[in-house]
């Protein structure tokens, strides 16, 4: 089963896909005014600035970008657990239950798994990024 938004919250402007986005990804906007996968370790980036909530399958195709959501249809998730930003920064990879640990990555907190099969995202604001 794919993920899908369950709920989401305050909906960030309408958008463009600037590459393949899955429902679930986080992203950022891009300086071409696209929304792009966001990426831990990798400076300009970061950080993410919503989640997304309606899946765009290319580059160019319109997208739904929320600052929080329930994404369900997810499995083997440690309730609980806090999620960062990830380093891989990969369609349907932007999340980790891993802190990002090395000297220049950003830290920063998206949510926590609600059950086994959800996530809970709320993007935090830029001002409270912690770094590593």
């Amino acid at each position: 089963m794919s993920a899908f938004a369950k709920q989401s919250g305050k909906r960030l402007e309408p958008g463009i896909a600037g590459a393949a986005l899955a429902v679930g990804d986080l992203v950022y906007l891009g300086s071409d005014g696209r929304w792009e996968l966001a990426d831990a370790d990798s400076v300009g980036l970061y950080p993410a600035q919503g989640v997304v909530t309606m899946a765009a399958s290319a580059d160019g195709e319109p997208v739904e970008v929320c600052q929080s959501a329930l994404i369900g249809g997810l499995t083997g998730l440690t309730v609980g657990a806090a999620l960062y930003l990830s380093t891989t920064g990969t369609t349907g990879n932007t999340i980790t239950e891993t802190r990002p640990t090395a000297a220049f990555d950003c830290v920063q907190g998206v949510g926590y798994n609600k059950s086994a099969t959800e996530q809970a995202i709320n993007i935090a604001p830029i001002d409270a990024l912690r770094p590593s």
